[in-house]
């Protein structure tokens, strides 16, 4: 079920993404996964997400409340989660390089884990499609080559005609505070910057519906068969 008992479940589906960018003294480079595993439980039933959408798209610049609830007494759960070797960059090379600095073989996992919500306001204007965004702010740890540090965060989230919630957020950090060490290459003349950009591209959809689209999918390909 999509919504139950006031919850509303969601997964990622097609077209998420999370993406590593940095630089380095050739130039910037970036690694990207199309493999990101996410939960996220709101307390409100799908319903009320919807319709708080629709009265965004009516007046995306009017004032809250959108929702009918108290920040203080919602409780989400958001986890995101990606596969360090996951990752692919620009070549093999800079894979390697890559995955021994984040520790992949003892931490094999980069995540988020949302701790708060601090505000929850219409976020102006829309976006490429035309959709207008919430703007959703919140506290979290992110755990980095086995390191944890409590993070801000701001996700711009739209929702479109078919039922898709796409969420965008990014964070910046330097490597040193996770403990470590920017790659080198070439006996040191290569060598990445000590800030990188973590991007998160998420298309989330409601848990029953992806339980509908697969099996869906699943008797086409009976009748085929």
């Amino acid at each position: 079920m999509s919504s139950s008992a006031g919850h509303t479940a969601f997964i990622p589906g097609a077209g998420s993404e999370v993406t590593l960018r940095g630089t380095a003294t050739i130039g910037a480079w970036s690694a990207q996964s199309s493999d990101p595993d996410a939960q996220v439980d709101l307390p409100t039933q799908l319903a009320a997400i919807d319709s708080a959408f629709e009265r965004l798209a009516r007046a995306p610049r009017a004032g809250l409340p959108l929702f009918d609830v108290r920040l203080a007494d919602v409780n989400a759960t958001v986890r995101v989660s990606v596969p360090v070797k996951s990752l692919k960059g620009d070549s093999p090379g800079m894979e390697r390089d890559m995955r021994a600095s984040l520790k992949a073989n003892q931490f094999p996992t980069i995540s988020f884990v949302l701790n708060q919500l601090s505000s929850i306001e219409p976020a102006g204007g829309a976006d490429a499609h035309g959709q207008p965004g919430l703007r959703i702010r919140g506290v979290g740890d992110l755990t980095v080559a086995g390191a944890t540090r409590r993070t801000s965060i701001e996700a711009t989230v739209t929702h479109n005609a078919a039922g898709i919630f796409a969420a965008h957020a990014q964070v910046t950090l330097s490597m040193s505070d996770f403990g470590i060490t920017p790659p080198t290459a070439l006996f040191g003349l290569i060598k990445a910057g000590n800030t990188i950009t973590v991007a998160f591209d998420l298309n989330f959809e409601p848990t029953g519906a992806a339980e509908n689209a697969s099996t869906d999918r699943n008797a086409r390909t009976s009748q085929r068969g």
